[in-house]
């Protein structure tokens, strides 16, 4: 029936839209604020600076992933002895 797959079109469409906001959110939100900090640690308060970059943005937040894979592997490595 065509109204089955519209509505099955769509729900799929607002489902993946659910999807990339999520992820958007713990890319863009959680690895952000846990970059900043690892930074700050590790370069004793000099970096990041406090200019407003979108590249030094994405660069701390890889440094955030980055930080959040290294602690998982870790403790599965750590967790398995």
């Amino acid at each position: 029936m065509p109204v089955l797959e519209i509505a099955e079109g769509v729900l799929h469409f607002i489902g993946r839209i659910f999807v990339r906001i999520f992820f958007e959110f713990i890319f863009e939100i959680i690895s952000y604020f846990i970059g900043w900090t690892v930074l700050k640690i590790f370069t004793f308060g000099k970096y990041p600076s406090a200019k407003d970059d979108s590249h030094l943005d994405r660069f701390v937040s890889v440094i955030g992933i980055m930080f959040i894979l290294a602690a998982v592997i870790g403790f599965i490595l750590w967790k398995s002895r």
